[in-house]
C-alpha cells in the first residue's frame, strides 16, 4: 500500500512540476514577444524621427545658405515666424 502512494505521490508531484514549467516557459514566450515587438516598434519610429530630423536638417540648412547669400529665406524654402511677446516682471 505504501509503495502505490508513493507512486501516486511522485507522479502527481511529477505532473505538477511540468505544468508548472510549461507555465512558466510560455509566460517567457510571451513576454518575450511583446518585448520584440516593442523594440521593433521602437526602432521603426525612431528610423522614421530620424529621417524627418535629417530633412527638417537639409531644409535649414539651404535657408541658411540662402541667407548668407543674401536671399529671402522664403525663397529658399524656409519659414517666417512673426510674433510678439511681452515680458512680465
Amino acid at each position: 500500500m505504501a509503495g502505490v502512494l508513493t507512486a501516486v505521490v511522485l507522479a502527481a508531484s511529477l505532473l505538477a512540476g511540468a505544468v508548472f514549467f510549461f507555465v512558466l516557459l510560455g509566460l517567457l514566450l510571451v513576454f518575450g514577444l511583446v518585448l520584440a515587438v516593442r523594440i521593433w516598434w521602437f526602432r521603426r519610429r525612431y528610423r522614421d524621427v530620424l529621417a524627418q530630423a535629417e530633412a527638417s536638417m537639409a531644409q535649414q540648412a539651404q535657408a541658411w545658405a540662402a541667407m548668407q547669400r543674401g536671399e529671402r529665406p522664403d525663397a529658399a524654402g524656409g519659414r517666417v515666424i512673426d510674433g510678439e511677446y511681452r515680458r512680465e516682471e
